[in-house]
């Protein structure tokens, strides 16, 4: 039996059937010997059984209004001889008091009153002495005490049932927030593996392609290109174990992550690889960690780009902190020739510059990336800067500023 159907049928079904049974009761031989059944006293029966139909919705006018109907019915006539009416009397409305009622101050006072109706009754009924009145009372406070009883145990039902739904719903959405953190992760390890590896790579393939065109004609050249391939791999490699040792649980990771005063080195490599690239790069001390090292993963990536898509042009690297925001700006001239189509560096997918753009976008930054008018390419990221952490910055990295393309950075 669903929780509607037992509802109305206590609610709605039980009072009607007892409404009725009472009026046949009433009309039923010798059910009052002093006078015969009238219209107006089956009425005030009716007034007995029919308010405890509200009885979920009016938990203490509807008890009182029944119970006051009965202990008026000996004032009034001759004390019907019936079952349905005392069962609704001391039955039905002392236990709806104690069951229906919003807090436990209404349910006592509901109760209160329908004590005092079934005590006046036993008082006012001639035929009653004391202890049949007692007894009444007794029997309707019982039925009330069972009616307590039975709405604390609903109450901590709903309870335990509500905590159950929060603590669901808690951990539903600690489920989420570690899925979304885990993805996060997942994204956050993606643009590391592609910053270090493509740029690498890159250089790799750079020095690589620049030994096989000179293998014959000066070996010692090509020797030198190799060098470079295997201190670019090592130094990708290390980055890689960096990488993997931030993933694990002991503190065994290779060393502090890349950041701006790691940009000498890293233009360096690029240089040694065939790209000729200048450096003019404020100190960013005091920042956090993270932010220094989105600065030096912008212009890593920039240059991965630079070498990829315009080989041989020239390219200027500034980074300059203001007041309020650092800026990284990375420009490249137009190649001196098309890329070869056979000798490509290794894609990446495209994800390097929309790497940059979700590394700002943590940060609060802004990115703007196109073509300029020369032919060349333009990476400019502007970040917010946080509050200094300390005073006294030094000095700044400086390299002697070349034009790129034949432009001055700006």
């Amino acid at each position: 039996m669903t929780g509607s159907a037992a509802r109305w049928r206590w609610d709605v079904v039980l009072p009607v059937v007892l409404t009725l049974a009472a009026q046949v009761e009433l009309h039923l031989p010798h059910s009052t010997d002093a006078a015969p059944p009238t219209a107006a006293h089956a009425l005030l029966l009716v007034a007995v059984t029919a308010p405890l139909v509200l009885q979920r919705r009016a938990p203490l006018l509807a008890p009182a209004a029944a119970t006051a109907a009965w202990a008026a019915e000996p004032l009034l006539f001759p004390v019907a001889n019936t079952f349905a009416v005392p069962l609704c009397a001391l039955g039905l409305a002392p236990l709806a008091a104690a069951r229906w009622s919003r807090t436990t101050a209404r349910a006592a006072v509901a109760v209160a009153v329908v004590l005092v109706l079934v005590a006046l009754q036993g008082l006012v009924h001639e035929a009653y002495g004391i202890g049949d009145g007692v007894a009444n009372t007794v029997f309707a406070g019982a039925v009330a005490v069972l009616g307590l009883v039975w709405r604390r145990n609903a109450t901590e039902r709903r309870r335990a049932e509500a905590l159950a739904a929060e603590r669901a719903a808690a951990a539903d959405e600690a489920r989420e927030r570690g899925l979304r953190a885990v993805e996060a992760e997942r994204a956050r390890i993606a643009r590391e593996l592609h910053d270090v590896v493509g740029h690498g790579l890159s250089v790799v393939v750079l020095q690589a392609r620049g030994a096989r065109a000179v293998l014959a004609a000066d070996p010692a050249r090509a020797r030198e290109a190799l060098d470079e391939v295997e201190r670019a791999a090592s130094g990708a490699l290390r980055e890689m174990r960096l990488l993997t040792g931030l993933l694990r649980t002991t503190d065994d990771a290779a060393g502090p992550p890349p950041g701006p005063p790691d940009l000498p080195a890293l233009v360096g490599d690029v240089r040694r690889a065939g790209v000729p690239v200048t450096l003019d790069a404020d100190p960013l001390d005091g920042l956090p960690p993270g932010f220094a090292v989105t600065c030096y993963r912008v212009v890593q990536e920039a240059l991965t780009n630079a070498a990829r898509h315009a080989p041989g042009a020239r390219v200027a690297v500034v980074v300059r902190r203001g007041e309020r925001e650092v800026v990284v700006d990375v420009r490249n001239g137009a190649p001196p020739e098309p890329a070869p189509r056979g000798g490509d560096l290794p894609s990446t997918g495209g994800r390097g510059l929309a790497g940059v753009r979700e590394r700002a976008a943590v940060l609060g930054g802004h990115v703007l990336t196109g073509p300029r008018e020369d032919g060349g390419f333009r990476v400019l990221v502007r970040l917010p800067v946080p509050p200094p952490a300390a005073e006294g910055v030094p000095g700044a990295v400086r390299e002697p500023a070349r034009a790129a393309a034949g432009e001055a950075p700006a």
